[in-house]
């Protein structure tokens, strides 16, 4: 299943040289993941009773190999 997420970066999310500062790829993979529950019917959290369900991260790495 293909899934595609479309995201405008805003000049605030950038450097004086128009790259985009590291911190917001993480951030932009949740709002996609989130986007894709969604899009599945899956809520990212789910309140059950006294239980709250979701997804929690339990490791995340990121590679940059280039601007």
């Amino acid at each position: 299943m293909a899934f595609i997420y479309s995201k405008t970066v805003d000049f605030h999310e950038t450097d004086l040289a128009g790259l985009v500062h590291f911190t917001h790829y993480l951030r932009w993979m949740e709002l996609a993941e989130h986007a894709f529950l969604q899009s599945i019917g899956v809520p990212p959290l789910e309140h059950t009773g006294n239980t709250l369900r979701g997804w929690p991260r339990r490791e995340v790495a990121c590679a940059y190999l280039a601007p």
